[in-house]
């Protein structure tokens, strides 16, 4: 609803009248619906002209009060660390020994090299580094900025995966995180300008 990246512009159209249904929606059954039966059924029983009894009001201690709001509390929190761990997974920077190759690409005479813990890129949140190397040596190749994107064509749209790259301390090793709607084929690009000279490469990656 108020994302602001590539492709929200086609997004919003469809995201106001979901939100602004699920608002009324709630006004209404919780408070249009019961006052409205309400009505219908004092006047259907005849009661519309009898006071109504008032049940004594029970009093709520500070301390129960302040329980509940705890366990509520802590309840969420702990719903939210589970969901951000379970979508974000390790968000250290990859590329250790540990890592999965996932695509290795050429461009002229740099070796690009994605890697990821997961295995594979997934649907939702992917974290995974990007290393740039000497084919010869296998060692690292710093190549200063890095740009990448991850499109798919669908019929009316382009959907953005948001691809963001970020280095690393390790020289030539770069961090990146996208968010992939969903699974199949996305064309990919990644662009650099640095002390290795300019270049760019252009594949397609499988999401699982």
């Amino acid at each position: 609803m108020w994302s602001t990246r590539a492709g929200a512009e086609v997004m919003k159209p469809l995201a106001t009248p979901v939100l602004g249904g699920m608002v009324s929606s709630l006004l209404h059954v919780l408070i249009v619906t019961p006052v409205i039966f309400f009505w219908l059924r004092e006047r259907q029983l005849g009661l519309h002209g009898e006071s109504l009894l008032v049940a004594p009001r029970r009093t709520v201690s500070h301390r129960r009060a302040i329980a509940t709001f705890a366990v509520v509390l802590v309840a969420a929190g702990a719903y939210a660390a589970w969901h951000f761990d379970g979508r974000s997974g390790d968000n250290s920077p990859p590329g250790r020994a540990d890592t999965d190759v996932l695509q290795t690409l050429r461009s002229g005479d740099l070796e690009i090299v994605l890697r990821s813990q997961a295995g594979a890129l997934r649907q939702g949140r992917n974290v995974f580094s990007i290393e740039f190397r000497r084919p010869a040596s296998a060692t690292l190749v710093d190549v200063g900025a890095v740009r990448a994107s991850g499109n798919m064509a669908m019929p009316g749209m382009v959907m953005s995966s948001g691809l963001q790259v970020t280095p690393t301390n390790v020289p030539g090793r770069y961090a990146a995180t996208a968010e992939f709607g969903m699974a199949g084929a996305w064309q990919m690009a990644i662009e650099w300008d640095g002390p290795a000279g300019q270049g760019s490469v252009n594949f397609q990656g499988s999401v699982q």
